[in-house]
């Protein structure tokens, strides 16, 4: 109800001694967003240089300032450049690596990594991010990023025939948000080296381990396992489960 204060509590225990207790009080106030007629201004960038090598990963942030007291669900689609019926790049990861001060909690459901030709390279990630709020209770000119969602695409570009240095590639993204509107961009990446070749050992390297002490575990405590990957150069892998 409009006006009703709640609490939210919090307490720290060891064992069955509680050794702290804390409780804010939270007023509830209305809000009333607009319906997602706005346009949001997304821009793209690459995190450092101007390229990447053939074999090399990458970096790019997507910003979308989000305009305030507006509401709307939102989908991000990535595709890597392709050429002769197969992929330059293949997407690594989308994720969403900053939000603003008047941006709430996001849900965080999982990116779909797929082959826009139905082979084994995931050169195109969908993400139906869903709802994504602005209260506008703090203003730009206090903070410059209170309207922010910045999103992270990491890809790498492969050995193509058609990948010559010193051209671009061009990275497409496309931000739905509303019923029917979308953003479209392309950030253009220059092929800085020629093309990787591949060794004659192709298979990844594993190694498990412990993070800290070794394999003796007392009863309720815990430990860390690190399991790392090391994979050879210039070589694409197949999805791994």
């Amino acid at each position: 109800n409009l006006g009703k204060s709640v609490s939210i509590g919090s307490t720290l225990q060891i064992d069955s001694a509680e050794i702290w207790v804390g409780m804010l009080n939270i007023t509830v106030m209305e809000r009333t967003p607009s319906n997602y007629s706005d346009t949001p201004t997304v821009s793209m960038a690459l995190v450092s240089g101007s390229g990447a090598a053939i074999g090399e990963t990458f970096r790019i942030q997507l910003d979308a300032q989000i305009p305030a007291n507006t509401e709307g669900d939102f989908e991000l689609e990535v595709l890597m450049p392709y050429n002769d019926s197969a992929p330059q790049g293949k997407v690594c990861k989308v994720s969403i690596i900053q939000t603003g001060a008047n941006i709430p909690c996001i849900n965080d459901p999982e990116v779909m990594y797929v082959s826009s030709d139905g082979g084994d390279i995931n050169d195109r990630a969908v993400w139906e991010i869903g709802r994504i709020s602005n209260f506008g209770h703090v203003d730009t000119a206090e903070d410059p990023d209170a309207n922010l969602v910045r999103f992270e695409i990491v890809g790498q570009l492969l050995n193509h025939s058609a990948s010559v240095v010193g051209d671009n590639l061009w990275v497409t993204a496309g931000l739905r948000f509303g019923a029917d509107n979308m953003w479209v961009g392309q950030h253009a990446l220059v092929t800085l080296d020629s093309a990787v070749v591949s060794a004659n050992d192709t298979t990844p390297e594993f190694n498990l381990t412990y993070l800290f002490g070794d394999d003796n575990v007392h009863i309720g405590a815990s430990t860390v396992v690190v399991y790392e990957i090391t994979t050879k150069p210039g070589i694409v892998y197949r999805p791994m489960d």
